[in-house]
Order: structure tokens, then sequence, then C-alpha cells
């Protein structure tokens, strides 16, 4: 990885790594329609509290300077294990991730669609009390 990437550049490549599109991420994280084409030279606090709460995973320092690695790497020590949190495991929630999310909009669609159907069941009923 370049060391004279900027923080939008970085922010890109976290982005690509999530397997998702800029719009996308936007819309997860709660920030504006083309906000990350906007991002300037840093970004700003109060967008970078959207970003981590959707993406606690994400290395702040990698993203802010380059310093790290773009993941966090966290150890928890306790009596009954030692968890790890490695690429593997990420890529994993990754994949469950993007598994609920898939199953999450076939369950609007088909929300909307049972939504359809009482719609036109109460037309067919209002229309035989008239």
């Amino acid at each position: 990885m370049a060391e004279n990437q900027t923080a939008k550049e970085r922010l890109v490549q976290f982005i690509k790594s999530l397997g998702i599109g800029q719009g996308k991420f936007e819309s997860i994280c709660g920030l504006s329609n083309g906000w990350v084409n906007n991002v300037k030279a840093t970004i700003k606090d109060d967008k970078m509290q959207k970003i981590i709460l959707q993406y606690p995973e994400l290395n702040t320092v990698w993203l802010l300077t380059g310093e790290g690695s773009m993941l966090k790497t966290r150890m928890y020590d306790s009596d009954e294990q030692k968890t790890v949190f490695t690429s593997e495991w990420y890529k994993e929630l990754q994949e469950e991730n993007k598994r609920l999310r898939a199953e999450n909009e076939a369950l609007k669609n088909k929300e909307a669609e049972l939504m359809e159907m009482l719609k036109n069941a109460l037309a067919v009923k209002a229309a035989e009390i008239k």
C-alpha cells in the first residue's frame, strides 16, 4: 500500500474490501449520497462516528494516517477462552452480513407483496359491500 494514500483513498479501499459499493456504504452509515466522493483531506468527527458505529472493526488510525493495518486486531482474555479478531473471522462476518442483508431485502419484498394483496382483498371486500 502506498504511504501517500489519502484518507479518501483508504476509505475507498475499505469499502472495496467489504464487497459493497460506495452508495450502499453511505446508506448503511447514514451518510449523504455521494459523500465518499466529496471527502477531502480528512474525515470529520461526526462522519467518523457514523462509520465506526457501523464498522467498529475499522482501524481509524489506519484510515486517517495510513499507519497500521486496515482492521483492528483485538485479543480478549478470559478464563474460558482467548479470541483473536482475525481477517478470517471478519470474512465470515462479512458473508453472514451479506446473507442477512439479502434475507432482509427478500423479507421487505415479501412484505410489499403481502401489503398489495391485502390492499386488493380490501378493495374487493369494499366493492362487495357496496
